[in-house]
């Protein structure tokens, strides 16, 4: 008959919760491999991203500021200039001042013009996407500017890491960019947003068909191509087992996730925790 002793021994060696959400957060940093798969791949405000190609030289885009968290934390990781896009007018006047961080009032999309910006209570504003709610709060017209004509007027001649989330207006800004543009990002790491609308689907797919024919590697590290990260290996050339490091970390993160809820921890999109 088993005693209690005999159970507290049979279990000694299971590790509990915490103790595996901090394996898994460590699994792959002692592992024996080649030096490409020491990649260090990390995740900023849902964004995920390969660092070890961006440093205090590096030229950084947001397209999509929201209150510059993304660009705040850029800043302080990596000492590097950050040029951005917020079409909302009063999001964009109330961004942390900061020399290296270069707010425009601009909305992205396939060329210069005017777009109409539908502002809600609920939701991010959008310029394509205008039923989220059977109520708008307002819509302002705001002026818009294609990718090229962005580091134009932002005066770059490359981009090391292009973040995107632009509320369904990626479509139209990476359709119309040149294949001559496109090469000059180093990564792009970007939501799109055809799971809030169907129609989009086909044109994701094709633009994504499009970069890796330019040379990009992709890899979906969400459920929904809500964080998605294209490198350009004709800046970064991938080994199959890089890949296949950088795949890893999708299912890690899912693990964690999955451990995290189990002892009432919060992911928060940024490779950490905190209790729910």
């Amino acid at each position: 008959m088993s005693t209690s002793h005999d159970q507290g021994a049979a279990l000694a060696g299971v590790p509990r919760p915490q103790h595996l959400l901090r394996l898994l957060h460590t699994a792959g940093k002692a592992l024996p491999l080649e030096k490409e798969l020491l990649l260090k791949v990390i995740r900023v405000h849902g964004h995920t991203f390969v660092s070890d190609w961006v440093d205090a030289r590096s030229v950084v885009v947001d397209f999509g500021m929201n209150h510059g968290a993304f660009s705040t934390r850029m800043r302080r990781l990596f000492d590097c200039e950050v040029y951005g896009a917020e079409a909302h007018p009063v999001l964009c006047e109330q961004l942390p001042r900061d020399p290296h961080i270069h707010p425009y009032n601009v909305a992205i999309g396939g060329g210069p013009g005017t777009l109409r910006l539908s502002i809600y209570k609920q939701h991010c504003a959008s310029v394509v996407f205008s039923q989220l709610e059977a109520e708008k709060a307002e819509t302002v017209d705001v002026p818009s500017v294609s990718f090229g004509g962005f580091m134009e007027q932002a005066g770059i001649d490359h981009v090391d890491l292009l973040k995107c989330d632009i509320e369904g207006a990626e479509v139209a800004m990476l359709e119309a960019a040149s294949d001559d543009e496109l090469r000059r990002i180093g990564q792009v790491t970007i939501e799109f947003h055809d799971f809030l609308d169907a129609n989009q689907r086909e044109p994701v797919a094709t633009i994504t068909r499009r970069l890796e024919h330019l040379g990009f590697w992709h890899i979906d590290l969400s459920k929904n191509r809500m964080d998605v990260l294209f490198i350009n290996q004709h800046w970064h050339p991938l080994s199959w087992s890089s890949k296949t490091h950088i795949a890893g970390v999708k299912y890690l993160r899912g693990a964690r996730r999955i451990v995290g809820r189990r002892i009432g921890m919060q992911d928060l999109g940024d490779d950490g925790f905190r209790l729910a």
